[in-house]
């Protein structure tokens, strides 16, 4: 009852009541449900959590603290795609908060797990992945974009640009774009030091 009340509240709907909800330990509760076997419920806390996580970076923040990536790793690799699907999309609202929140992520298997999303995974998961990818990449410091990008990620951007569907195709176009415009201010930095 609880997941369900507040699945169709979202940023436009009244953020400062979000604001309000982010100390009460529903928001906990909500968190905690993401570990339920029921796959109804898992879904709606999801899309709750997505919710919330694109607000202000002060809720993302307090979703993290509350061990929602732990939860969101687990997710990744869940035999619902739609619960995997919804899990990235959260991910990317999380790592789209900037640089602190990728550092948690990349202090999780979060990353290779998306990797993996990108090959083995159904078209619509993988536009989330890609989606991810392209925000840790613009988001995120240099550093964090050289271990992201040392992962392989372009070796895997690769099955992305040959997929039939045309919406992954452009999502990896995306990615590509921002792993070397990140790649150029890399090779810059490098250069100055010298």
């Amino acid at each position: 009852k609880i997941a369900l009340a507040y699945q169709n509240l979202s940023i436009s709907d009244d953020e400062a009541l979000m604001k309000e909800m982010i100390d009460e330990p529903t928001l906990i509760i909500i968190v905690n449900y993401l570990d339920t076997t029921e796959i109804s419920l898992k879904s709606a806390c999801l899309r709750i959590v997505g919710n919330f996580t694109c607000g202000s970076s002060q809720i993302t923040k307090r979703i993290v603290e509350f061990g929602v990536l732990e939860f969101l790793e687990d997710l990744i690799v869940s035999r619902k795609p739609t619960i995997r699907r919804e899990a990235i999309w959260v991910i990317s609202n999380i790592i789209s908060d900037g640089p602190e929140m990728i550092e948690k992520a990349i202090e999780t298997s979060i990353f290779i797990r998306l990797l993996n999303a990108l090959i083995v995974d159904m078209d619509t998961i993988k536009e989330e992945a890609l989606a991810a990818f392209v925000n840790a990449l613009r988001e995120g410091n240099l550093r964090q974009a050289k271990i992201i990008c040392d992962l392989g990620l372009i070796k895997y951007l690769a099955q992305a640009l040959v997929s039939a569907n045309e919406r992954v195709v452009f999502r990896g176009l995306d990615c590509v774009q921002s792993a070397l415009k990140r790649g150029e201010e890399i090779q810059e930095e490098e250069e100055q030091k010298v």
